[in-house]
C-alpha cells in the first residue's frame, strides 16, 4: 500500500506527462500550411514537375530522400507540423536536387531554372563542374515536360558524363542530348539500362 506521500509524488508525475504530451501536441499542430508561401508552392510544384532517381513520380519522403534531407522533413512543412521558412542551404540542397533556383523556392523569384530566362544559355548558380550541360537540361525538360520518364533518363545521361579537361560545351551537350534522346525513344519501356551501372563513364 503506497504511503500518502509517494501517492502525491505519483499524482504529480501523472499531471507533468499529461502536460508534457498536451504540450508536443500543441507544438506540432502550432503551424497551418499557407499554401501562398513560396515554399509550400515550390515543393507542391517539384512534387508534381520532377521525378525521383528511377523515373517514378515523386513523394514528400523521396524528395526529401533525394535532397539529401531528414526524412519526412517535407511531409512535416507540407502537413503544418513546421513552419514552412527553412533555410538558404536546405533551399540549395532541395534546388541543386531538382534543378531549380534556391531563390525561386525561398522567395517565388523568377525564372524556376538555373538560368538566365532570356535566352537560357548562361548558367547563373550552382556548382555544376560543366556550365554549359545546365542549359541543355532545361532544354530536354521543357521539350520532355509531359513525358518526365523520358527526360529524366536523357538528363541522367547527360550527368553522368565525366570530361577531364573541363567543359566541352555548348555544342557538344546538344549534340549528345540528341543521342541520348535517341536511345531513350528506342528504350521507352526499358529506360533504366540505357545508363552506365555505374552512373558515370567518361567521355574520350
Amino acid at each position: 500500500m503506497h504511503t500518502p506521500r509517494r501517492l502525491v509524488k505519483s499524482d504529480v508525475n501523472k499531471i507533468a506527462q499529461r502536460c508534457a504530451s498536451m504540450l508536443a501536441m500543441t507544438k506540432r499542430k502550432k503551424f497551418a500550411v499557407d499554401e501562398s508561401h513560396s515554399v509550400v508552392r515550390a515543393i507542391r510544384w517539384i512534387l508534381a514537375n520532377r521525378t525521383d532517381d528511377e523515373g517514378h513520380p515523386l513523394n514528400e519522403s523521396t524528395l526529401a530522400t533525394k535532397a539529401k534531407l531528414a526524412r519526412g522533413h517535407i511531409t512535416n512543412i507540407l502537413n503544418g507540423e513546421q513552419g514552412a521558412d527553412i533555410t538558404k542551404n536546405t533551399a540549395i540542397k532541395i534546388g541543386r536536387a531538382f534543378d531549380v533556383r534556391w531563390q525561386w523556392i525561398l522567395g517565388g523569384t523568377l525564372p524556376i531554372e538555373p538560368f538566365t530566362d532570356e535566352d537560357q544559355s548562361r548558367v547563373v548558380e550552382y556548382d555544376d563542374p560543366y556550365p554549359d550541360r545546365l542549359p541543355t537540361i532545361a532544354m530536354v525538360r521543357r521539350k520532355y515536360a509531359k513525358k518526365p520518364k523520358i527526360a529524366e533518363a536523357i538528363v541522367d545521361m547527360l550527368k553522368a558524363e565525366r570530361h577531364h579537361e573541363g567543359d566541352p560545351g555548348l555544342e557538344h551537350w546538344e549534340k549528345r542530348m540528341q543521342k541520348y534522346e535517341r536511345m531513350a525513344l528506342r528504350n521507352v519501356d526499358e529506360l533504366h539500362p540505357v545508363v552506365p551501372d555505374n552512373g558515370a563513364f567518361d567521355v574520350k
